[in-house]
């Protein structure tokens, strides 16, 4: 890597995407972008475009550029009136971009005045100014300040978890999200809330958990949080993409439950893998073997995906870029054997990319500029991806990811 220029074009975005990301998938909530009209249609963009259509909650306070003068307190708190009218959402998220903060609009204040109005609609104001830190630090802050509105509760649900980490825009969420449930039922344990791909009610309610289960080591704040103020244990797990990483997260979770691991269940699906791609597995082996790999993506699914890769399907990885970094990033580069470059320049990226002459590159739709220009094929497993569209259920998780 370069150290001797300045970083151009990021791979990681910054606070408000972080923000955004955070709260697509919480039902009956809006995103009010306060600041420029270029902020809110990125977001805008990228919120529909990667996530369900059906359920777009990011919309725009309608700051002009003649307010960087006089302030758009007014119009936020026009925005906020109407978005409340007309959404009923339960929660309004208030996210301050870059231009707003540097202008120091009151955003309390006016959320204040809003109250007065409007009943039976709660408030969080989250900074997400793009200087004030990094996509990361948006999704870790904009969890713990959810972490606020939820209740203490002395009935819990015995072998019950909440699934913190998960995202509802990562490619195959859908399928995904299916499958976390069904492996978690095979073991006989049920998920209360999966934040934040719930209604605001389930958010609330989820301290009711018996344990809060970090897939991949994103939300690990408001894991300690839930534990420091609802007593509320957690398990940090890796992602589970195939065999070895699924087999990890089910005795994980269910050790940290008191529980024994149905390893019959386990073995059941193992059996019919081996017996699907009994005829073909030479084949595999000597195809992948002799593929060289780099991956791109986030801190919490990366290194998992990488381990499967490697492990299970014997592709030679090379490269790791994480996009996102996170609470365990470091721990994972201490298991890796290969080249990792953590949040690094997209150029620098491309350069490792190119001098290690990989035959694969796996990341996002982002991405796709390098492989065309190197000429290998991209497989799309990390956010965003924008040029795809997937209209099954296929999922990537479990031990007979699709």
């Amino acid at each position: 890597m370069n150290y001797n220029r300045q970083m151009t074009d990021p791979v990681h975005d910054c606070k408000l995407l972080g923000v955004i990301r955070a709260l697509t998938g919480l039902k009956d909530s809006a995103i009010v972008v306060h600041g420029r009209p270029g902020c809110h249609s990125g977001m805008l963009s990228l919120q529909a475009l990667t996530s369900s259509q059906r359920f777009v909650n990011v919309v725009f306070s309608g700051l002009k550029s003649e307010d960087m003068a006089f302030g758009g307190e007014a119009r936020l708190f026009r925005a906020l009136l109407n978005v409340s009218g007309v959404m009923k959402p339960k929660l309004v998220a208030v996210a301050i971009a870059s231009a707003a903060g540097i202008m120091g609009d009151d955003v309390a204040g006016v959320v204040k005045k809003v109250l007065n109005s409007v009943k039976d609609v709660s408030f969080i104001v989250i900074d997400a100014c793009g200087y004030s830190g990094s996509e990361a630090a948006g999704y870790e802050g904009t969890l713990e300040k959810l972490g606020s509105f939820m209740v203490q509760t002395h009935d819990k649900i015995e072998n019950a978890v909440n699934i913190i980490g998960f995202r509802a825009d990562e490619p195959h969420w859908r399928g995904d999200l299916h499958e976390l449930k069904r492996l978690l039922n095979l073991q006989g344990i049920s998920i209360n809330t999966i934040i934040t791909s719930c209604s605001f009610d389930e958010l609330i309610k989820a301290p009711k958990a018996s344990l809060n289960v970090v897939v991949g080591g994103d939300g690990i704040g408001l894991a300690e949080y839930m534990k420091r103020e609802f007593d509320v244990p957690y398990v940090v797990t890796p992602y589970p993409f195939g065999i070895l990483n699924t087999v990890e997260f089910l005795e994980k979770t269910c050790k940290a439950l008191g529980r024994n691991v149905n390893y019959e269940v386990i073995e059941e699906e193992e059996r019919r893998i081996q017996e699907a791609i009994s005829d073909e597995h030479l084949f595999l082996e000597g195809i992948y073997g002799s593929l060289k790999v780099a991956l791109l993506g986030e801190s919490s699914r990366v290194f998992s995906f990488a381990r499967f890769l490697s492990d299970e399907l014997a592709f030679d990885v090379k490269l790791i870029a994480v996009r996102c970094r996170n609470f365990i990033t470091g721990d994972e580069i201490s298991k890796i054997n290969c080249k990792v470059l953590v949040e690094p320049d997209r150029l620098d990226f491309e350069d490792e990319v190119s001098r290690l002459d990989v035959n694969m590159l796996f990341a996002s739709s982002f991405e796709r500029n390098i492989a065309m220009k190197l000429r290998i094929p991209l497989f799309r497993f990390s956010y965003p991806v924008i040029d795809e569209v997937y209209l099954t259920d296929a999922h990537s998780l479990d031990l007979e990811a699709h």
